[in-house]
């Protein structure tokens, strides 16, 4: 499922030296943000998580002895970048579970960011598009009011925050 992520603090731009006084869309949406996950991807929004059925993690482990470290060594990734998880034989299942059965947020779009030339203005907004996998067994339409909750409910400095609807899309 996807959505949009909208903070707003401020009516229009204004000089960063006001910076103090109000604080920045972004650093209000990185705290939005932490409430979906931990530093290490796992998802704290309960709701989202499912028990994932036991033959399920026996075909991760099956497929894992099939692939081993395929499943890192074919991504993509600079120099000494990591999977989320140890790449280690033993975890194989695992990162495989994490990409199918495990709820993960992308950051896929943004609006509201100016590019590098970017003068010394605190935004009125900042705007996130917000992709989610969920596990196959999670309702999309139930998934996003669990996240306009999370987002929308007590917002830091009392900012306006919208979570907006976009795709819903399954298997």
């Amino acid at each position: 499922m996807s959505g949009k992520l909208r903070v707003q603090l401020l009516k229009e731009g204004i000089h960063s030296g006001e910076s103090g006084k109000v604080r920045d869309s972004f650093h209000v949406m990185r705290s939005l943000l932490d409430r979906f996950d931990e530093d290490t991807g796992e998802c704290k929004v309960k709701e989202l998580m499912s028990k994932i059925p036991s033959n399920h993690v026996k075909y991760a482990q099956e497929m894992g002895k099939v692939v081993g470290k395929d499943v890192w060594t074919t991504l993509p990734l600079y120099e000494h970048a990591q999977c989320q998880l140890p790449m280690t034989l033993e975890n194989v299942h695992e990162i495989l579970l994490n990409s199918t059965w495990r709820p993960q947020l992308c950051i896929v779009g943004c609006d509201g960011l100016p590019d590098l030339k970017g003068g010394n203005v605190l935004r009125q907004f900042t705007t996130l598009k917000l992709s989610v996998r969920l596990p196959p067994d999670i309702d999309p339409e139930h998934a996003f009011y669990t996240l306009k909750r999370l987002f929308e409910s007590d917002p830091p400095f009392n900012a306006k925050v919208e979570f907006t609807k976009g795709i819903h899309t399954s298997f």
